[in-house]
């Protein structure tokens, strides 16, 4: 079961990184997708490295299941927020101006 839970996680995670950023460019106008972005990309990296520290300190303390357990809640509760608050903007909202700007 922790194999397929773990491919299933994999997946999860390689669907939604193409999604992030593409909502990206439509939430945030040219010049700022790039803070944004790297935002984003340290947010992700510091997680991974967080869960790992955190993984390895409880699972060295008690239950190897505890740190699955304690780094997929934060996960799965942002995940149902996620799901249940977030609005999809208009395709393309920011790019409506450099459109104008073409004609």
């Amino acid at each position: 079961r922790l194999y397929i839970c773990r491919v299933l996680t994999g997946i999860s995670i390689g669907g939604a990184t193409p999604v992030i950023f593409s909502l990206l460019s439509d939430y945030y106008p040219g010049e700022s997708r790039i803070y944004v972005s790297t935002a984003i990309g340290i947010s992700m990296s510091t997680g991974i490295a967080g869960g790992q520290l955190i993984s390895g300190l409880i699972g060295s303390t008690g239950s190897w299941r505890l740190p699955f357990l304690v780094v997929a809640t934060p996960a799965i509760l942002l995940g149902l927020i996620e799901m249940f608050t977030a609005t999809e903007p208009k395709r393309g909202s920011q790019e409506e101006g450099v459109m104008v700007m073409t004609q």
